[in-house]
């Protein structure tokens, strides 16, 4: 008894030549259609915008197992806790130099120091971004393998 191949197979298919494009109609190029992620439903798009993030986050960091990643959930936290941070030292550091009765020091401090705390900024963005691109790449290839 011989089993058949399935229909789909492409290597049971007879040869089909490619179609000559018509002369008479002029080339359409196809519709461009957005790609279809389809991890996007599940990570919620950029940085995981679901409601439950911070009792979900607070689930994770206490799950003793590893059985979840923490990372997706409590990125974005942290990036406001940085930002808050880095703006309030900031405005420490003006309000010390207003204190302090250094003219000089508070106008080199209020130009200079934020483009200093736009710099720490962008760095803490750049390695939270890398943290959680290493985590999603890892449940990536975790899932293509099940």
């Amino acid at each position: 008894m011989s089993e058949q191949p399935p229909p789909n197979d492409p290597f049971q298919q007879p040869y089909q030549p490619p179609q000559q494009p018509n002369p008479q109609q002029p080339y359409q190029q196809p519709a461009y259609q957005q790609p279809v992620d389809p991890s996007a439903a599940q990570y919620g798009g950029a940085f995981g915008a679901q409601q439950d993030d911070l009792a979900g986050g607070l689930r994770s960091l206490f799950d003793f197992s590893f059985n979840t990643f923490a990372t997706p959930k409590i990125v974005r936290i942290v990036y406001i806790v940085i930002t808050i941070v880095i703006a309030l030292a900031w405005v420490g550091t003006l309000i010390s130099m207003l204190a302090s009765g250094e003219w000089l020091g508070f106008f080199i401090v209020l130009i200079f120091g934020a483009l200093v705390a736009l710099v720490y900024l962008a760095l803490a963005r750049m390695t939270l971004e890398f943290y959680y691109s290493v985590v999603r790449m890892s449940e990536d290839i975790h899932q293509r393998l099940r």
